[in-house]
Order: C-alpha cells, then sequence, then structure tokens
C-alpha cells in the first residue's frame, strides 16, 4: 500500500472525535500516506501522496491527530498536514 517505495517511518493515529484508528507512514522518497486500520490488505482503505520533492527526513503526529507535519530533506521545507 506504499505509493513510492518501502515505508520508512509509521505512526499509530488516533483522531479527537472519530472510532476509527489510522497508520500514518512516510517512504523514504517523497510520499507520506495514511492506511485504516484493521490492515486487512483492502486497498480502498490506504491513500498516499506527494509531500516533497524528494527525500522525507522526518514526520511527526499532533496529539489529538488533526495536523501532520512533514520535513523534507535538500528542499529545507516544513510542510503541516490537516487530517480530517
Amino acid at each position: 500500500p506504499t505509493y513510492g517505495g518501502e515505508i520508512h517511518k509509521i505512526k499509530k493515529l488516533e483522531i479527537d472525535g472519530n472510532p476509527d484508528k489510522f497508520l500514518a507512514y512516510s517512504t523514504f522518497k517523497k510520499v507520506i500516506g495514511l492506511i485504516k486500520l484493521p490492515l486487512d490488505g483492502n486497498p480502498t482503505k490506504t491513500m498516499g501522496l506527494i509531500a516533497h520533492p524528494d527525500d522525507i527526513a522526518d514526520m511527526c503526529v499532533t496529539t489529538d491527530g488533526k495536523f501532520l507535519f512533514t520535513c523534507g530533506g535538500s528542499d529545507l521545507c516544513v510542510n503541516m498536514w490537516s487530517i480530517d
């Protein structure tokens, strides 16, 4: 379910007020995504998008699960992604 290579980092995501559970992930190159739990192989429960033009150095999720932050490597950019 990773659109852009193998998973580099993964975080459990619990969104306040939402009973569903998710995993947020990043690959080494460009892509971040969400996977709805439980992991059952259903391709409609996952999505990925291009977050940076090259490497993703790190990612973190706010404690309320509403925002995901990504740090680019060579682009020296920090992106804030709203999760709803």
